[in-house]
């Protein structure tokens, strides 16, 4: 019999550590289990706060790094991010959305 594979659970909560008006820095940890095969690749979506869509964020291969610049934000627009893990099975289910942000440079720049 073969051992059992399945695709990763989801990775933890993104947490958005820089925002600038075009940007945000997210970082999360991997998936507690990985469904039997390594993680390969993770996909970070984003979707505005008032929007009902998720919208992939950047073709690249992000493993095995744990954070990401999502490109392309709006200036002064709100959103949310959320990532998946990926392995030789597929692409798991999302984390828990980030908590939201405004797309906006620091205060001083």
């Amino acid at each position: 019999m073969f051992p059992l594979t399945e695709v990763p659970d989801p990775p933890s909560q993104p947490m958005v550590k820089e925002t600038y008006k075009d940007t945000a820095l997210i970082t999360w940890e991997p998936p507690a289990v990985d469904g039997g095969k390594p993680v390969t690749n993770y996909v970070v979506e984003r979707k505005e706060t008032m929007a009902n869509r998720w919208v992939r964020t950047g073709k690249e291969r992000i493993f095995p790094s744990t954070e990401y610049w999502v490109p392309d934000l709006l200036p002064g627009c709100e959103y949310e991010f959320r990532v998946s893990a990926e392995n030789v099975v597929g692409v798991g289910d999302p984390s828990v959305p980030s908590k939201p942000i405004f797309a906006k440079d620091p205060i001083g720049m």
